[in-house]
């Protein structure tokens, strides 16, 4: 018989595991839900916090934030909405619906939700500078990045570190909020995928091209022509990674916790390819990786509270294979917070 389950591990003094109880952190635990695992479409982890959507557009939360306090196991947030798209970050979620509309909700002390209000309790709709139409959107630590119909990324929030380095962009104000409009050099530079890190956003153009703005103390805002398709793109606090078509992980920024999956230096400097191929999913968290490689999985980077699911404090310098993979099961998705992970796999 074939089941669903979801497992979590890492740091949960929020309760964002969603095991049901708060703790410093805990090894690799199986979630009870409030939904049959099957029915999960997308998992997003924050810091403190956790957001499943459901395949009929459904959101629950575990953890802390604006509208279930203190929740420690996943609750449905009661919405007459339905939604199709998640994003969440430090204490803030951001939820587009099937209509298209954008809501958002959570700490907004640095207007990272784009109104001028320290914090959001309830879903807000959420309207773009001159009505740009939303098509994706992602958190940084303390920003929101929006990828639009119209080829640009808007940016809100802390603005600081894009000011000093963002060459090709425009100020614009909207809902009393200053705003940025990263703008591509030509038309035909179409944006196929970005990431946000804690002060950087990097981004891909036409499919294999890397382009960031930023912070760049760790040199995490690298600018590069791969020869191969990039399928995905990823970033922890200071470090990035991306997927090509063949199945090749790349990683390259800060290096201090093994984040980059070497020893080699505490900083990679250009995308140096991951030891373990071929890769079929991977998820960044703020320091630390896992990654999806022919039925089994990795973790590595900082491990403090355990959130590369090995019983040691030490940092896990190079990929190493967790004991989930003991299983018999199709694994069928990857998620980091922070400082923990989730995992959504079909036991046979």
């Amino acid at each position: 018989m074939t089941q669903f389950k979801l497992y979590s591990w890492g740091a949960n003094s929020h309760g964002q595991l969603g095991l049901g109880f708060k703790s410093e952190q805990e090894l690799i635990s199986e979630v009870e839900l409030p939904l049959d695992p099957k029915d999960i479409k997308e998992i997003k982890c924050g810091a403190r916090h956790s957001i499943i959507l459901s395949k009929n557009g459904e959101i629950f939360i575990s953890g802390k934030n604006e509208l279930n306090e203190n929740e420690c196991k996943f609750k449905r947030i009661d919405s007459t909405f339905k939604f199709s798209y998640i994003a969440c970050g430090w204490d803030v979620n951001a939820a587009l619906s099937f209509s298209g509309e954008l809501f958002v909700w959570g700490n907004n002390s640095s207007n990272q939700l784009g109104y001028k209000k320290e914090s959001i309790k309830f879903l807000q709709k959420l309207t773009l500078p001159d009505n740009e139409i939303v098509k994706s959107f992602k958190f940084g630590l303390k920003y929101m990045a929006i990828l639009t119909m119209s080829n640009h990324i808007l940016i809100t929030g802390s603005l600081r570190h894009f000011r000093k380095h963002a060459e090709n962009y425009q100020v614009l104000h909207h809902n009393s909020v200053e705003w940025l409009r990263v703008n591509t050099k030509t038309d035909n530079d179409i944006i196929t995928d970005y990431a946000c890190g804690q002060n950087h956003l990097i981004y891909v153009i036409r499919n294999h091209i890397l382009c960031s703005i930023g912070d760049n103390k760790f040199g995490q805002c690298g600018n590069f022509e791969i020869p191969d398709k990039i399928v995905k793109l990823e970033s922890g606090w200071t470090h990035n990674g991306f997927l090509t078509v063949f199945k090749q992980l790349f990683l390259f920024g800060r290096n201090n916790h093994g984040q980059c999956g070497c020893k080699s230096s505490e900083f990679i400097v250009e995308p140096q390819k991951c030891s373990i191929s071929p890769v079929e999913q991977f998820s960044i968290g703020s320091e630390h990786c896992i990654i999806l490689s022919e039925d089994d999985i990795y973790t590595f980077g900082w491990n403090e509270h355990r959130n590369c699911g090995h019983d040691t404090d030490d940092d896990i310098l190079i990929p190493t294979k967790l004991p989930i993979s003991i299983f018999k099961k199709q694994i069928h998705l990857l998620a980091t917070g922070a400082g923990f992970c989730m995992v959504l796999l079909e036991v046979r």
